[in-house]
């Protein structure tokens, strides 16, 4: 990421947060859902009047932390929606938190292979594929250590 774009995100970020309206956000979101057993994204976004983008955000913060958990999917319309629940239990959260953390990982690695195989020596795809990623390897459909002509 650019400088400016770094700073762009910086500097909105801490306008949001001087203002409140970062924090009473994702305050909001996670009352609602406390408030709210079992609650969905179009839920929250009709009820509190709060931007998708928003709740989105600051689901994405929350679950980061473990605070909030998928429970499972339903359907509304033609869409279909996540069903939230708050995580109230200490080690849980721990471990919901672990769990993101890692999912992100293997995201961000499974990204980098995919958007930037040409870029990534033969030598780190053979390292690569010495480190555990679970299924990761089964869900790219990709062999770490082809060479970029094989590919």
């Amino acid at each position: 990421m650019s400088k400016t774009k770094s700073k762009a995100k910086i500097d909105a970020w801490l306008k949001c947060v001087s203002s409140g309206n970062f924090k009473t956000a994702q305050v909001r979101v996670l009352n609602y859902i406390i408030d709210h057993p079992e609650t969905t994204i179009h839920e929250i976004i009709s009820t509190c009047k709060i931007k998708h983008q928003t709740v989105t955000s600051s689901l994405s913060l929350l679950m980061d932390e473990g605070g909030v958990e998928i429970v499972r999917e339903v359907k509304i319309g033609k869409e279909k929606y996540s069903v939230l629940r708050f995580v109230s239990d200490a080690t849980k959260r721990h471990k919901l938190k672990q769990q993101r953390k890692g999912e992100k990982y293997v995201d961000w690695i499974a990204r980098g292979l995919r958007e930037y195989h040409d870029y990534i020596s033969p030598q780190l795809r053979k390292e690569l594929a010495m480190v555990k990623f679970g299924n990761l390897k089964e869900e790219l459909s990709i062999d770490f250590t082809k060479d970029n002509n094989e590919a």
